[in-house]
């Protein structure tokens, strides 16, 4: 029974989480069925107290995982804190005990490590093509792929575009071997000469490499100088 109590208090949030789920679900199937009901047999508040009471324990639910993830939220916190508030006295009991060297040499391997840590290398999609850092500024995506790769995903989609095709920037996106996304979907180019010059001026995407220090790798910027529009297919 204990391990039981135990396993509950570990995963209350996710508990939690599913019950009110489910307590919605059952608030609009109540909800519904206690309408069907006051029709038939005229309109009686009684009708509506299951609802009621199912709407108030699904409340109750969120109110309460909300305040336990408060709770997490602040001890995690007080936690970063009585580190930070802790440090030099950590660093002088480590002097104290293995000497002023040592700890300088500890510094230096945490600067270094710190400084390897990108997080902005942890979310570039990979592509399969190759390992050059690649930025699309209109919807902000970073991925890996390579130079040419990329610039043959620019000619195809302009070719298809002049072609009459309509294109939105999914289209785009499974050219260069990243994932679509709703965004994509929704803004694209219509094959249409009274929104778009499309047989003369095609879609005009531009690339070239950037700078970015903090990386202290190349990275190929890809900017679309044709902006994409909603209703893309209405016109």
């Amino acid at each position: 029974m204990n391990k039981v109590f135990d396993w509950i208090n570990r995963n209350k949030t996710g508990i939690l989480t599913v019950l009110t789920s489910v307590g919605v679900a059952a608030t609009g199937y109540l909800g519904i069925r206690a309408g069907k009901k006051s029709e038939k047999d005229g309109e009686k508040w009684t009708n509506y107290i299951p609802v009621a009471a199912v709407g108030a324990v699904t409340i109750a639910g969120i109110v309460v995982n909300h305040r336990i993830n408060v709770k997490q939220i602040a001890a995690l916190g007080a936690t970063a804190a009585y580190l930070a508030a802790n440090r030099d006295a950590i660093e002088e009991s480590v002097k104290e005990r293995f000497g002023e060297e040592a700890l300088n040499n500890i510094r230096a391997d945490a600067r270094k490590k710190t400084a390897d840590v990108d997080c902005r290398k942890f979310v570039a999609e990979t592509t399969g093509n190759g390992d050059l850092l690649c930025f699309e500024g209109y919807s902000g995506r970073w991925f890996r792929s390579k130079e040419e790769s990329v610039r043959k995903a620019i000619r195809t989609l302009d070719e298809r575009f002049r072609d009459g095709e309509y294109l939105c920037l999914n289209d785009f996106y499974e050219l260069l071997g990243i994932e679509p996304t709703h965004f994509g979907h929704q803004f694209g180019w219509a094959a249409n000469e009274d929104y778009y010059d499309y047989k003369r001026d095609g879609i005009a995407i531009k690339t070239a490499f950037m700078n970015d220090l903090s990386r202290n790798e190349p990275v190929l910027a890809i900017e679309i100088f044709t902006y994409p529009m909603e209703c893309w297919m209405e016109v």
